[in-house]
């Protein structure tokens, strides 16, 4: 259903009422992106992989909406991939590690992360 028509749906005839938020479709969207990934189109943001990340996790934070214990697990090992070697998060495999995708993978490890093994908090190369 495109957006177009979903707001069309919720607006009573003669509507001047608010749109309303639909928090379904905006979930299935941001899980569907983070579990089988972003779509083709997203191929000129491959050097931003982290802020891709990190905003579909804040998308589900906005949401309210909580993560299962597998998420958080391959959100986590998806971002220690893009860990470089001498320090810092690179926004894609293989690139240079800069300041922006670190920030970026550091935002999304608050949300999924925490200490201890499989955490991803003490994995970090400070």
């Amino acid at each position: 259903m495109s957006t177009e028509n979903i707001i069309k749906s919720h607006i009573p005839p003669g509507g001047t009422s608010q749109a309303e938020l639909q928090k379904r479709y905006h979930f299935e969207f941001l899980l569907r992106n983070l579990r089988q990934g972003f779509p083709e189109r997203y191929i000129s943001q491959d050097a931003s992989q982290p802020w891709l990340i990190y905003w579909t996790l804040h998308g589900f934070s906005i949401l309210g909406a909580g993560l299962d214990d597998l998420t958080k697990k391959r959100s986590i090992e998806t971002l220690l991939a893009l860990q470089h070697p001498d320090g810092g998060f690179s926004g894609g495999p293989g690139q240079a590690a800069h300041l922006l995708p670190t920030y970026a993978a550091v935002c999304a490890f608050a949300i999924v992360g925490r200490p201890g093994p499989g955490g991803g908090w003490d994995s970090i190369d400070r």
